[in-house]
């Protein structure tokens, strides 16, 4: 498995586990505010006990951690999908490439031979025209 595709593989675990754990403190969330609802309920007027009040107030708290607990685990997950979209591949690569078993271009003996000939020949016509021309001022 590649270094990236183990990246992946993490980042998608931890996307998932987020998620999983967003459900969880969800559920637990919508516990405590029904314990509260409840508490409210069965005591309407709780002014003239201290203890109803502590009671009021220790729920009132835990609805609170629960609505942070879970107001933090969506931003994480929303970051943790982002993280996940942004790590995947804008190009798909279909096939590895091989190194080639022999070289193919340029061939350079070839190249050599018809630089020499076309050397060799320019300069055979250059200096035919040039003895045409001497040959033709002469006379």
């Amino acid at each position: 498995m590649t270094a990236n595709a183990l990246f992946k593989l993490l980042l998608r675990l931890n996307r998932v586990f987020i998620e999983q754990r967003q459900i969880e403190v969800k559920e637990q969330l919508i516990e405590s505010e029904d314990a509260l609802k409840d508490f409210r309920e069965r005591n309407r007027s709780i002014m003239e006990s201290p203890q109803l009040q502590l009671e009021m107030e220790r729920l009132m708290r835990k609805v609170e951690i629960k609505t942070q607990v879970y107001i933090t685990l969506q931003q994480q997950y929303e970051l943790a999908s982002i993280e996940e979209v942004k790590e995947t591949p804008s190009a798909l690569v279909l096939d590895e490439g091989t190194p080639a078993m022999g070289k193919d271009q340029p061939k350079r003996k070839r190249i050599v031979f018809l630089a020499m000939f076309l050397g060799g020949f320019l300069a055979g016509t250059i200096s035919l025209v040039r003895q045409t021309l001497k040959g033709e001022t002469a006379s």
